[in-house]
């Protein structure tokens, strides 16, 4: 039978002498544990913080700290009125039972005006599982090799050095992940969330509050109710979306998906397939590879350096593309559009549906099968084919690629050569 160690409030009041309350940063209650008979942690406090730091070697240690959660106490309190409150509202258990550690406190008879806080700073060997919650403080986990679930209702979270599978929570509390593997799902109701050198499978999701993301080479998921979202060196690929605010990518290879319903989206540096809307805000994508679609429903589209395939629409907005390599589809209903193309794979399709003036150069000494549908043709050299106002349809030196070009008739089209 494994040794049971069991420490209540009570005995350890009157049997150990080291006690020291915290009236400074001192701890309250220190307690130790051989490290090898510990697997798994079990931590509750209702108020207060939890950091779980998975550095012990021979030895495990529990350090309670205690205060006052009433403001004008909490620098005054004394030790016999901490012990008073203890044994009248509260009780505190330490232990380690069937390789298990718990540290809990919690009430026992409820209060208004005056209560305590209990914080816990445990230190055991790395490889344990285990589970952290706390009404009202932050939780910090460091250097575990296991898996951990936890819950703050307010408080920050920061997870480093980790490496198992990861289930955090925070009502109201920003979240910070660093040198994390295996698999993490976190989430804040309200709080921004930061990751930085992730080599696990992460999922991430806020009500309220920014997303930073850097060096993920896991898979990523990211949600926001509002908030802007940065990813820069993302190497597989992410899904991301957020109801309220921008999204920039940039340095990053993989197949993205990214939506916000108001914000601009601005992708820099990437190399894979990119799906991208937005309904209100502009597009900026520069040095991109790979098959783009990206769209919004009221704002600029401006695009430089792209070879692929782009599909891009704006309602109100104008189009400005240029040093494109590829397939190119752009549709604006109320905006100008100035497309510069280095190479045409297969095709050019432009359309503006209302109002809005098309610029167009091409490679010269190529050949195009051009067709414009509305407006009025300027610049047009070396064609062959059916040319009036509002319908051409023919080729320009011997035909080749698909060139259309549609506008309303009122509207310029003007193709020129370089």
């Amino acid at each position: 039978m494994k040794k049971i160690i069991f420490i209540t409030i009570f005995s350890a009041l009157l049997s150990i002498n080291s006690l020291a309350h915290e009236r400074n940063n001192e701890p309250f209650l220190i307690q130790k544990f051989p490290a090898e008979s510990i697997t798994n942690i079990d931590v509750k406090t209702s108020v207060g913080r939890i950091e779980v730091n998975g550095n012990a070697t021979n030895e495990a240690e529990v350090k309670v700290f205690i205060r006052a959660t009433n403001s004008k106490k909490k620098k005054n309190i004394s030790k016999e009125e901490i012990e008073e409150m203890l044994n009248e509202k509260y009780s505190l258990e330490i232990k380690v039972e069937n390789g298990t550690l718990y540290a809990i406190a919690k009430e026992t008879k409820s209060h208004i005006k005056k209560g305590l806080s209990f914080s816990f700073e445990i230190s055991v060997a790395s490889k344990v599982d285990g589970q952290v919650k706390t009404g009202v403080g932050s939780i910090q986990v460091q250097n575990i090799q296991g898996k951990i679930k936890g819950n703050s209702g307010t408080g920050s979270v920061k997870i480093e050095k980790c490496d198992g599978d990861i289930n955090l929570k925070t009502g109201v509390g920003s979240i910070s992940l660093n040198d994390l593997k295996g698999i993490v799902e976190v989430s804040s109701s309200s709080g921004s969330i930061k990751a930085e050198d992730i080599a696990a499978n992460l999922t991430v999701k806020t009500s309220v509050g920014s997303m930073q993301f850097k060096n993920i080479s896991g898979s990523l998921k990211a949600n926001t109710g509002s908030g802007s979202v940065k990813l820069h060196n993302v190497q597989n690929g992410a899904e991301i979306q957020t109801g309220v605010g921008s999204i920039t990518i940039e340095k990053c290879q993989g197949n993205f998906d990214l939506k916000t319903s108001s914000g601009g989206v601005k992708l820099e540096n990437i190399t894979g397939n990119i799906v991208a809307s937005t309904n209100v805000g502009s597009l900026k994508m520069e040095n991109l590879i790979g098959d783009i679609s990206a769209t919004t429903g009221s704002g600029s589209v401006t695009a430089d350096n792209i070879t692929g395939s782009l599909i891009t629409k704006t309602s109100v907005g104008s189009l400005t593309i240029k040093n494109f390599s590829g397939n190119l589809d752009a549709q604006t209903g109320t905006g100008n559009s100035t497309i510069t193309m280095t190479n045409i794979n297969e095709y050019l399709r432009l359309k503006s549906t209302s109002v809005g003036n098309i610029k167009v150069t091409l490679p010269k000494d190529k050949g195009y099968d051009l067709k414009v549908k509305g407006g009025k043709i300027r610049s047009l050299q070396n064609f062959k084919g059916n040319y009036e106002t509002g319908n051409v349809d023919g080729k320009i030196g011997g035909g080749g690629t698909e060139v259309s070009i549609s506008t309303s008739p009122n509207q310029n089209v003007q193709l020129s050569f370089e």
